[in-house]
């Protein structure tokens, strides 16, 4: 996921259309429950929505992508040094 959202922030032919636009749900978004695919529940509306300015999109983007690629590192380093070795 990290890998992903830096190669969004800094190749700007990786981006999708509306890659800078989000929404902010009251609850849990379930528009991708098999409930509400089978129309058995309605799906969340989102409370809020928008688009970022680029800039702040590829801000967020890298910003996140280079936490979650640290995380992963110091993941990867912890689970070596807790190996044992030969």
């Amino acid at each position: 996921m990290g890998l992903y959202l830096l190669l969004t922030a800094l190749v700007p032919s990786w981006r999708d259309p509306g890659w800078r636009h989000w929404k902010v749900y009251s609850g849990e978004d379930n528009s991708r429950s098999l409930f509400v695919q089978l129309g058995f529940e309605k799906a969340n509306k989102p409370i809020k929505e928008g688009d970022f300015s680029a800039k702040t999109a590829v801000r967020i983007y890298f910003v996140l992508g280079s936490l979650l690629m640290l995380l992963g590192a110091a993941g990867i380093v912890w689970l070596a040094y807790l190996s044992p070795g030969e």
